[in-house]
């Protein structure tokens, strides 16, 4: 694997530092959506087409040419590109097919989003739904009725509905410890008991919906139809809400409801919208389920240099609104170099970049921030897979998350802000084979690492080392076991600090190794360790969230010279070259 890795890793030199030519347009096609012309022949700067081939709204050359082997689409530096591609050809292994900006100046954007057509300041409580702060809101106007589950975004950041109770972190909506506690019975009849002052602000005019907390953990959102007092109707068909506690809703998307900035309201058949702007933001757009690329099953692509913005499902189909995705086919050879991916909002969890079924991936050097009620990246059945240097913060659900994968070596990221209900920094799940989790930084995370077996006890061959996993203050532990008969899980040279306990691991469990790690305790589920089991020379301590989100920063010497004081002498004995021998997390080097 360590081969297979450098060999990964010098493609990924040779594709980001080629030399840039003296003088003249690089060869291949360029695409400027700001002022190409789909009747031209795309050929240079000078002659851009409008529409990258593969776009359903291409006309003209674009809209006939196949891409193959060689082909580069040059997107026009710095410009935003308002469409999505689905891929029509396949490159091979000399040549590859290559997404990427246009040289001299900052990247391309591949937006899934259109700006609304006004946005201007209420001119009255009529104007703006009733909303009772109506002097402080916005309306902004589509022009059209949004489908039910567009989402908003302004300039700088996701908008998101309003809801009440409000959430402690509006990023993190979906915390359900903060909403009304309810009797499932109740619900399961398709009746909500709602307090009588919200009740009462929700009879003005307006979209209203309600958050509701289902078996197993799950939020699903369902219009109330009627409202009667304090009781609130909608359709519970398909659900099933809890009958061993109280369950809990939210009420959301009301106008009477918008109370704080980045809260939204749909009003007119949601062809406007009421808005609380955040501070600094003065524009407004919709994104209704438009992703970037779709590989489907082609092979041999490049995508690099490109900037990823404003995405969001349609609320209906887990494969819309993903920037770069394979949603048929068993592709090969695909590689995801240098993007940024920002500003995401995924109601059925997925994320920028959602990989099934791909054989020789490598995902580098990519920054992913803010994916709200998402994940960054998921993969799944594939195999050969690296995913090296990559910065991923603030995420919804999973930073990166591993599904009957074989052969991954996932090295040098840093995860942060994973504290949404499904929060995890990294989860490797459901019968993956030989996978090596090495010098990561995971920090400020409820569940910094999370794994699982496969249930039939087959060997599973996964490590973790020289990893620095620290979890929020509310987090269980800093690397977790669902359990499922994982089989031969290694855990060495770590430095493991949970809210509550550094590994929390079950017994059901095979073959597992806790060894040489810097950690506040390691906590087992169910009977005494098995016999297959070695726990040995870890050494306890405590280091806070406060030292680990300094040292992803490099912004704190003394704590990184008080943490490698502190550490065991690393054995590096599952490392293969011993690259990581002194490595904690992706930046800190010990020098031992």
């Amino acid at each position: 694997m360590a081969s297979h890795m450098r060999a990964a890793l010098a493609v990924l030199a040779l594709l980001v530092a080629a030399p840039a030519r003296s003088a003249g347009p690089e060869p291949g096609y360029y695409v400027n959506f700001a002022s190409g012309n789909d009747n031209a022949d795309g050929r240079s700067p000078a002659t851009a087409w409008r529409h990258a081939p593969g776009d359903p709204t291409a006309t003209g050359v674009p809209a006939a040419k196949k891409l193959a082997g060689g082909d580069t689409v040059y997107f026009a530096a710095g410009v935003r590109y308002r469409g999505g591609l689905t891929l029509n050809g396949s490159g091979t292994a000399e040549r590859p097919i290559v997404f990427t900006s246009a040289p001299g100046g900052q990247p391309a954007i591949i937006d899934g989003s259109d700006p609304a057509q006004s946005v201007r300041s209420c001119r009255s409580a009529e104007d703006c739904g009733g909303a009772k702060d109506w002097a402080k809101l916005v309306r902004a106007d589509f022009g059209r009725s949004l489908p039910h589950d567009a989402a908003l975004f302004t300039e700088t950041e996701p908008l998101f509905p309003a809801q009440s109770p409000n959430a402690h972190d509006i990023f993190n909506s979906d915390q359900v410890d903060e909403y009304l506690p309810v009797n499932g019975a109740d619900l399961a009849n398709g009746i909500a008991h709602l307090p009588g002052d919200i009740a009462k602000g929700l009879t003005t005019p307006g979209e209203k919906s309600l958050a509701l907390w289902i078996r197993s953990n799950q939020i699903v959102y369902r219009d109330i139809t009627s409202l009667d007092g304090d009781i609130a109707h909608f359709d519970a068909t398909g659900l099933k809400f809890y009958d061993d506690r109280p369950d809990r809703i939210a009420v959301v998307g009301h106008p009477s409801l918008v109370d704080r900035p980045g809260e939204y309201a749909l009003i007119e058949n949601r062809s406007a919208a009421v808005v609380d702007m955040p501070k600094g933001a003065s524009q407004i757009f919709f994104a209704t389920g438009r992703g970037g690329i779709e590989v489907l099953g082609h092979s041999n692509v490049v995508v690099k240099n490109l900037t990823f913005e404003n995405m969001a499902d349609d609320g209906q189909s887990v494969r819309s609104g993903i920037a770069v995705a394979n949603s048929t086919g068993s592709p090969t050879g695909l590689k995801i170099i240098g993007n940024r991916f920002r500003n995401f909002r995924m109601l059925k969890g997925q994320g920028p970049i959602i990989l099934h079924g791909v054989d020789d991936v490598l995902i580098a050097d990519n920054d992913i921030d803010t994916v709200a009620l998402g994940s960054a990246m998921r993969i799944s059945r594939s195999s050969r897979i690296v995913v090296h240097g990559n910065h991923i913060r603030r995420i919804g659900r999973t930073g990166l998350m591993l599904l009957s994968d074989n052969t991954a070596e996932v090295d040098e990221n840093t995860v942060s802000e994973s504290r949404g209900v499904h929060g995890n920094g990294l989860s490797v799940y459901l019968d993956n084979h030989d996978i090596r989790v090495i010098a990561n930084t995971i920090v400020d995370s409820i569940r910094p690492v999370t794994f699982k077996g496969n249930k039939d006890g087959q060997p599973n061959n996964i490590l973790f080392a020289h990893n620095l996993f620290v979890g929020s203050a509310d987090s269980d532990a800093a690397i977790t076991s669902w359990g499922d008969k994982a089989h031969g899980v290694t855990i060495e040279d770590n430095v493991l600090m949970g809210g509550k306990v550094g590994a929390r691991l079950s017994t059901v469990d095979l073959a597992v190794t806790v060894r040489n790690n810097f950690t506040d305790g390691v906590a087992t589920k169910g009977k005494d360790s098995p016999s297959d089991w070695q726990i040995e020379s870890n050494r306890s301590g405590r280091i806070d969230s406060t030292e680990g989100v300094a040292l992803l920063g490099k912004n704190d010497v003394a704590a990184a010279k008080k943490l490698c004081s502190q550490l065991p002498t690393s054995t590096a004995a599952e490392t293969g070259d011993g690259k990581y021998a002194a490595a904690i997390g992706a930046d800190l080097r010990c020098g031992r």
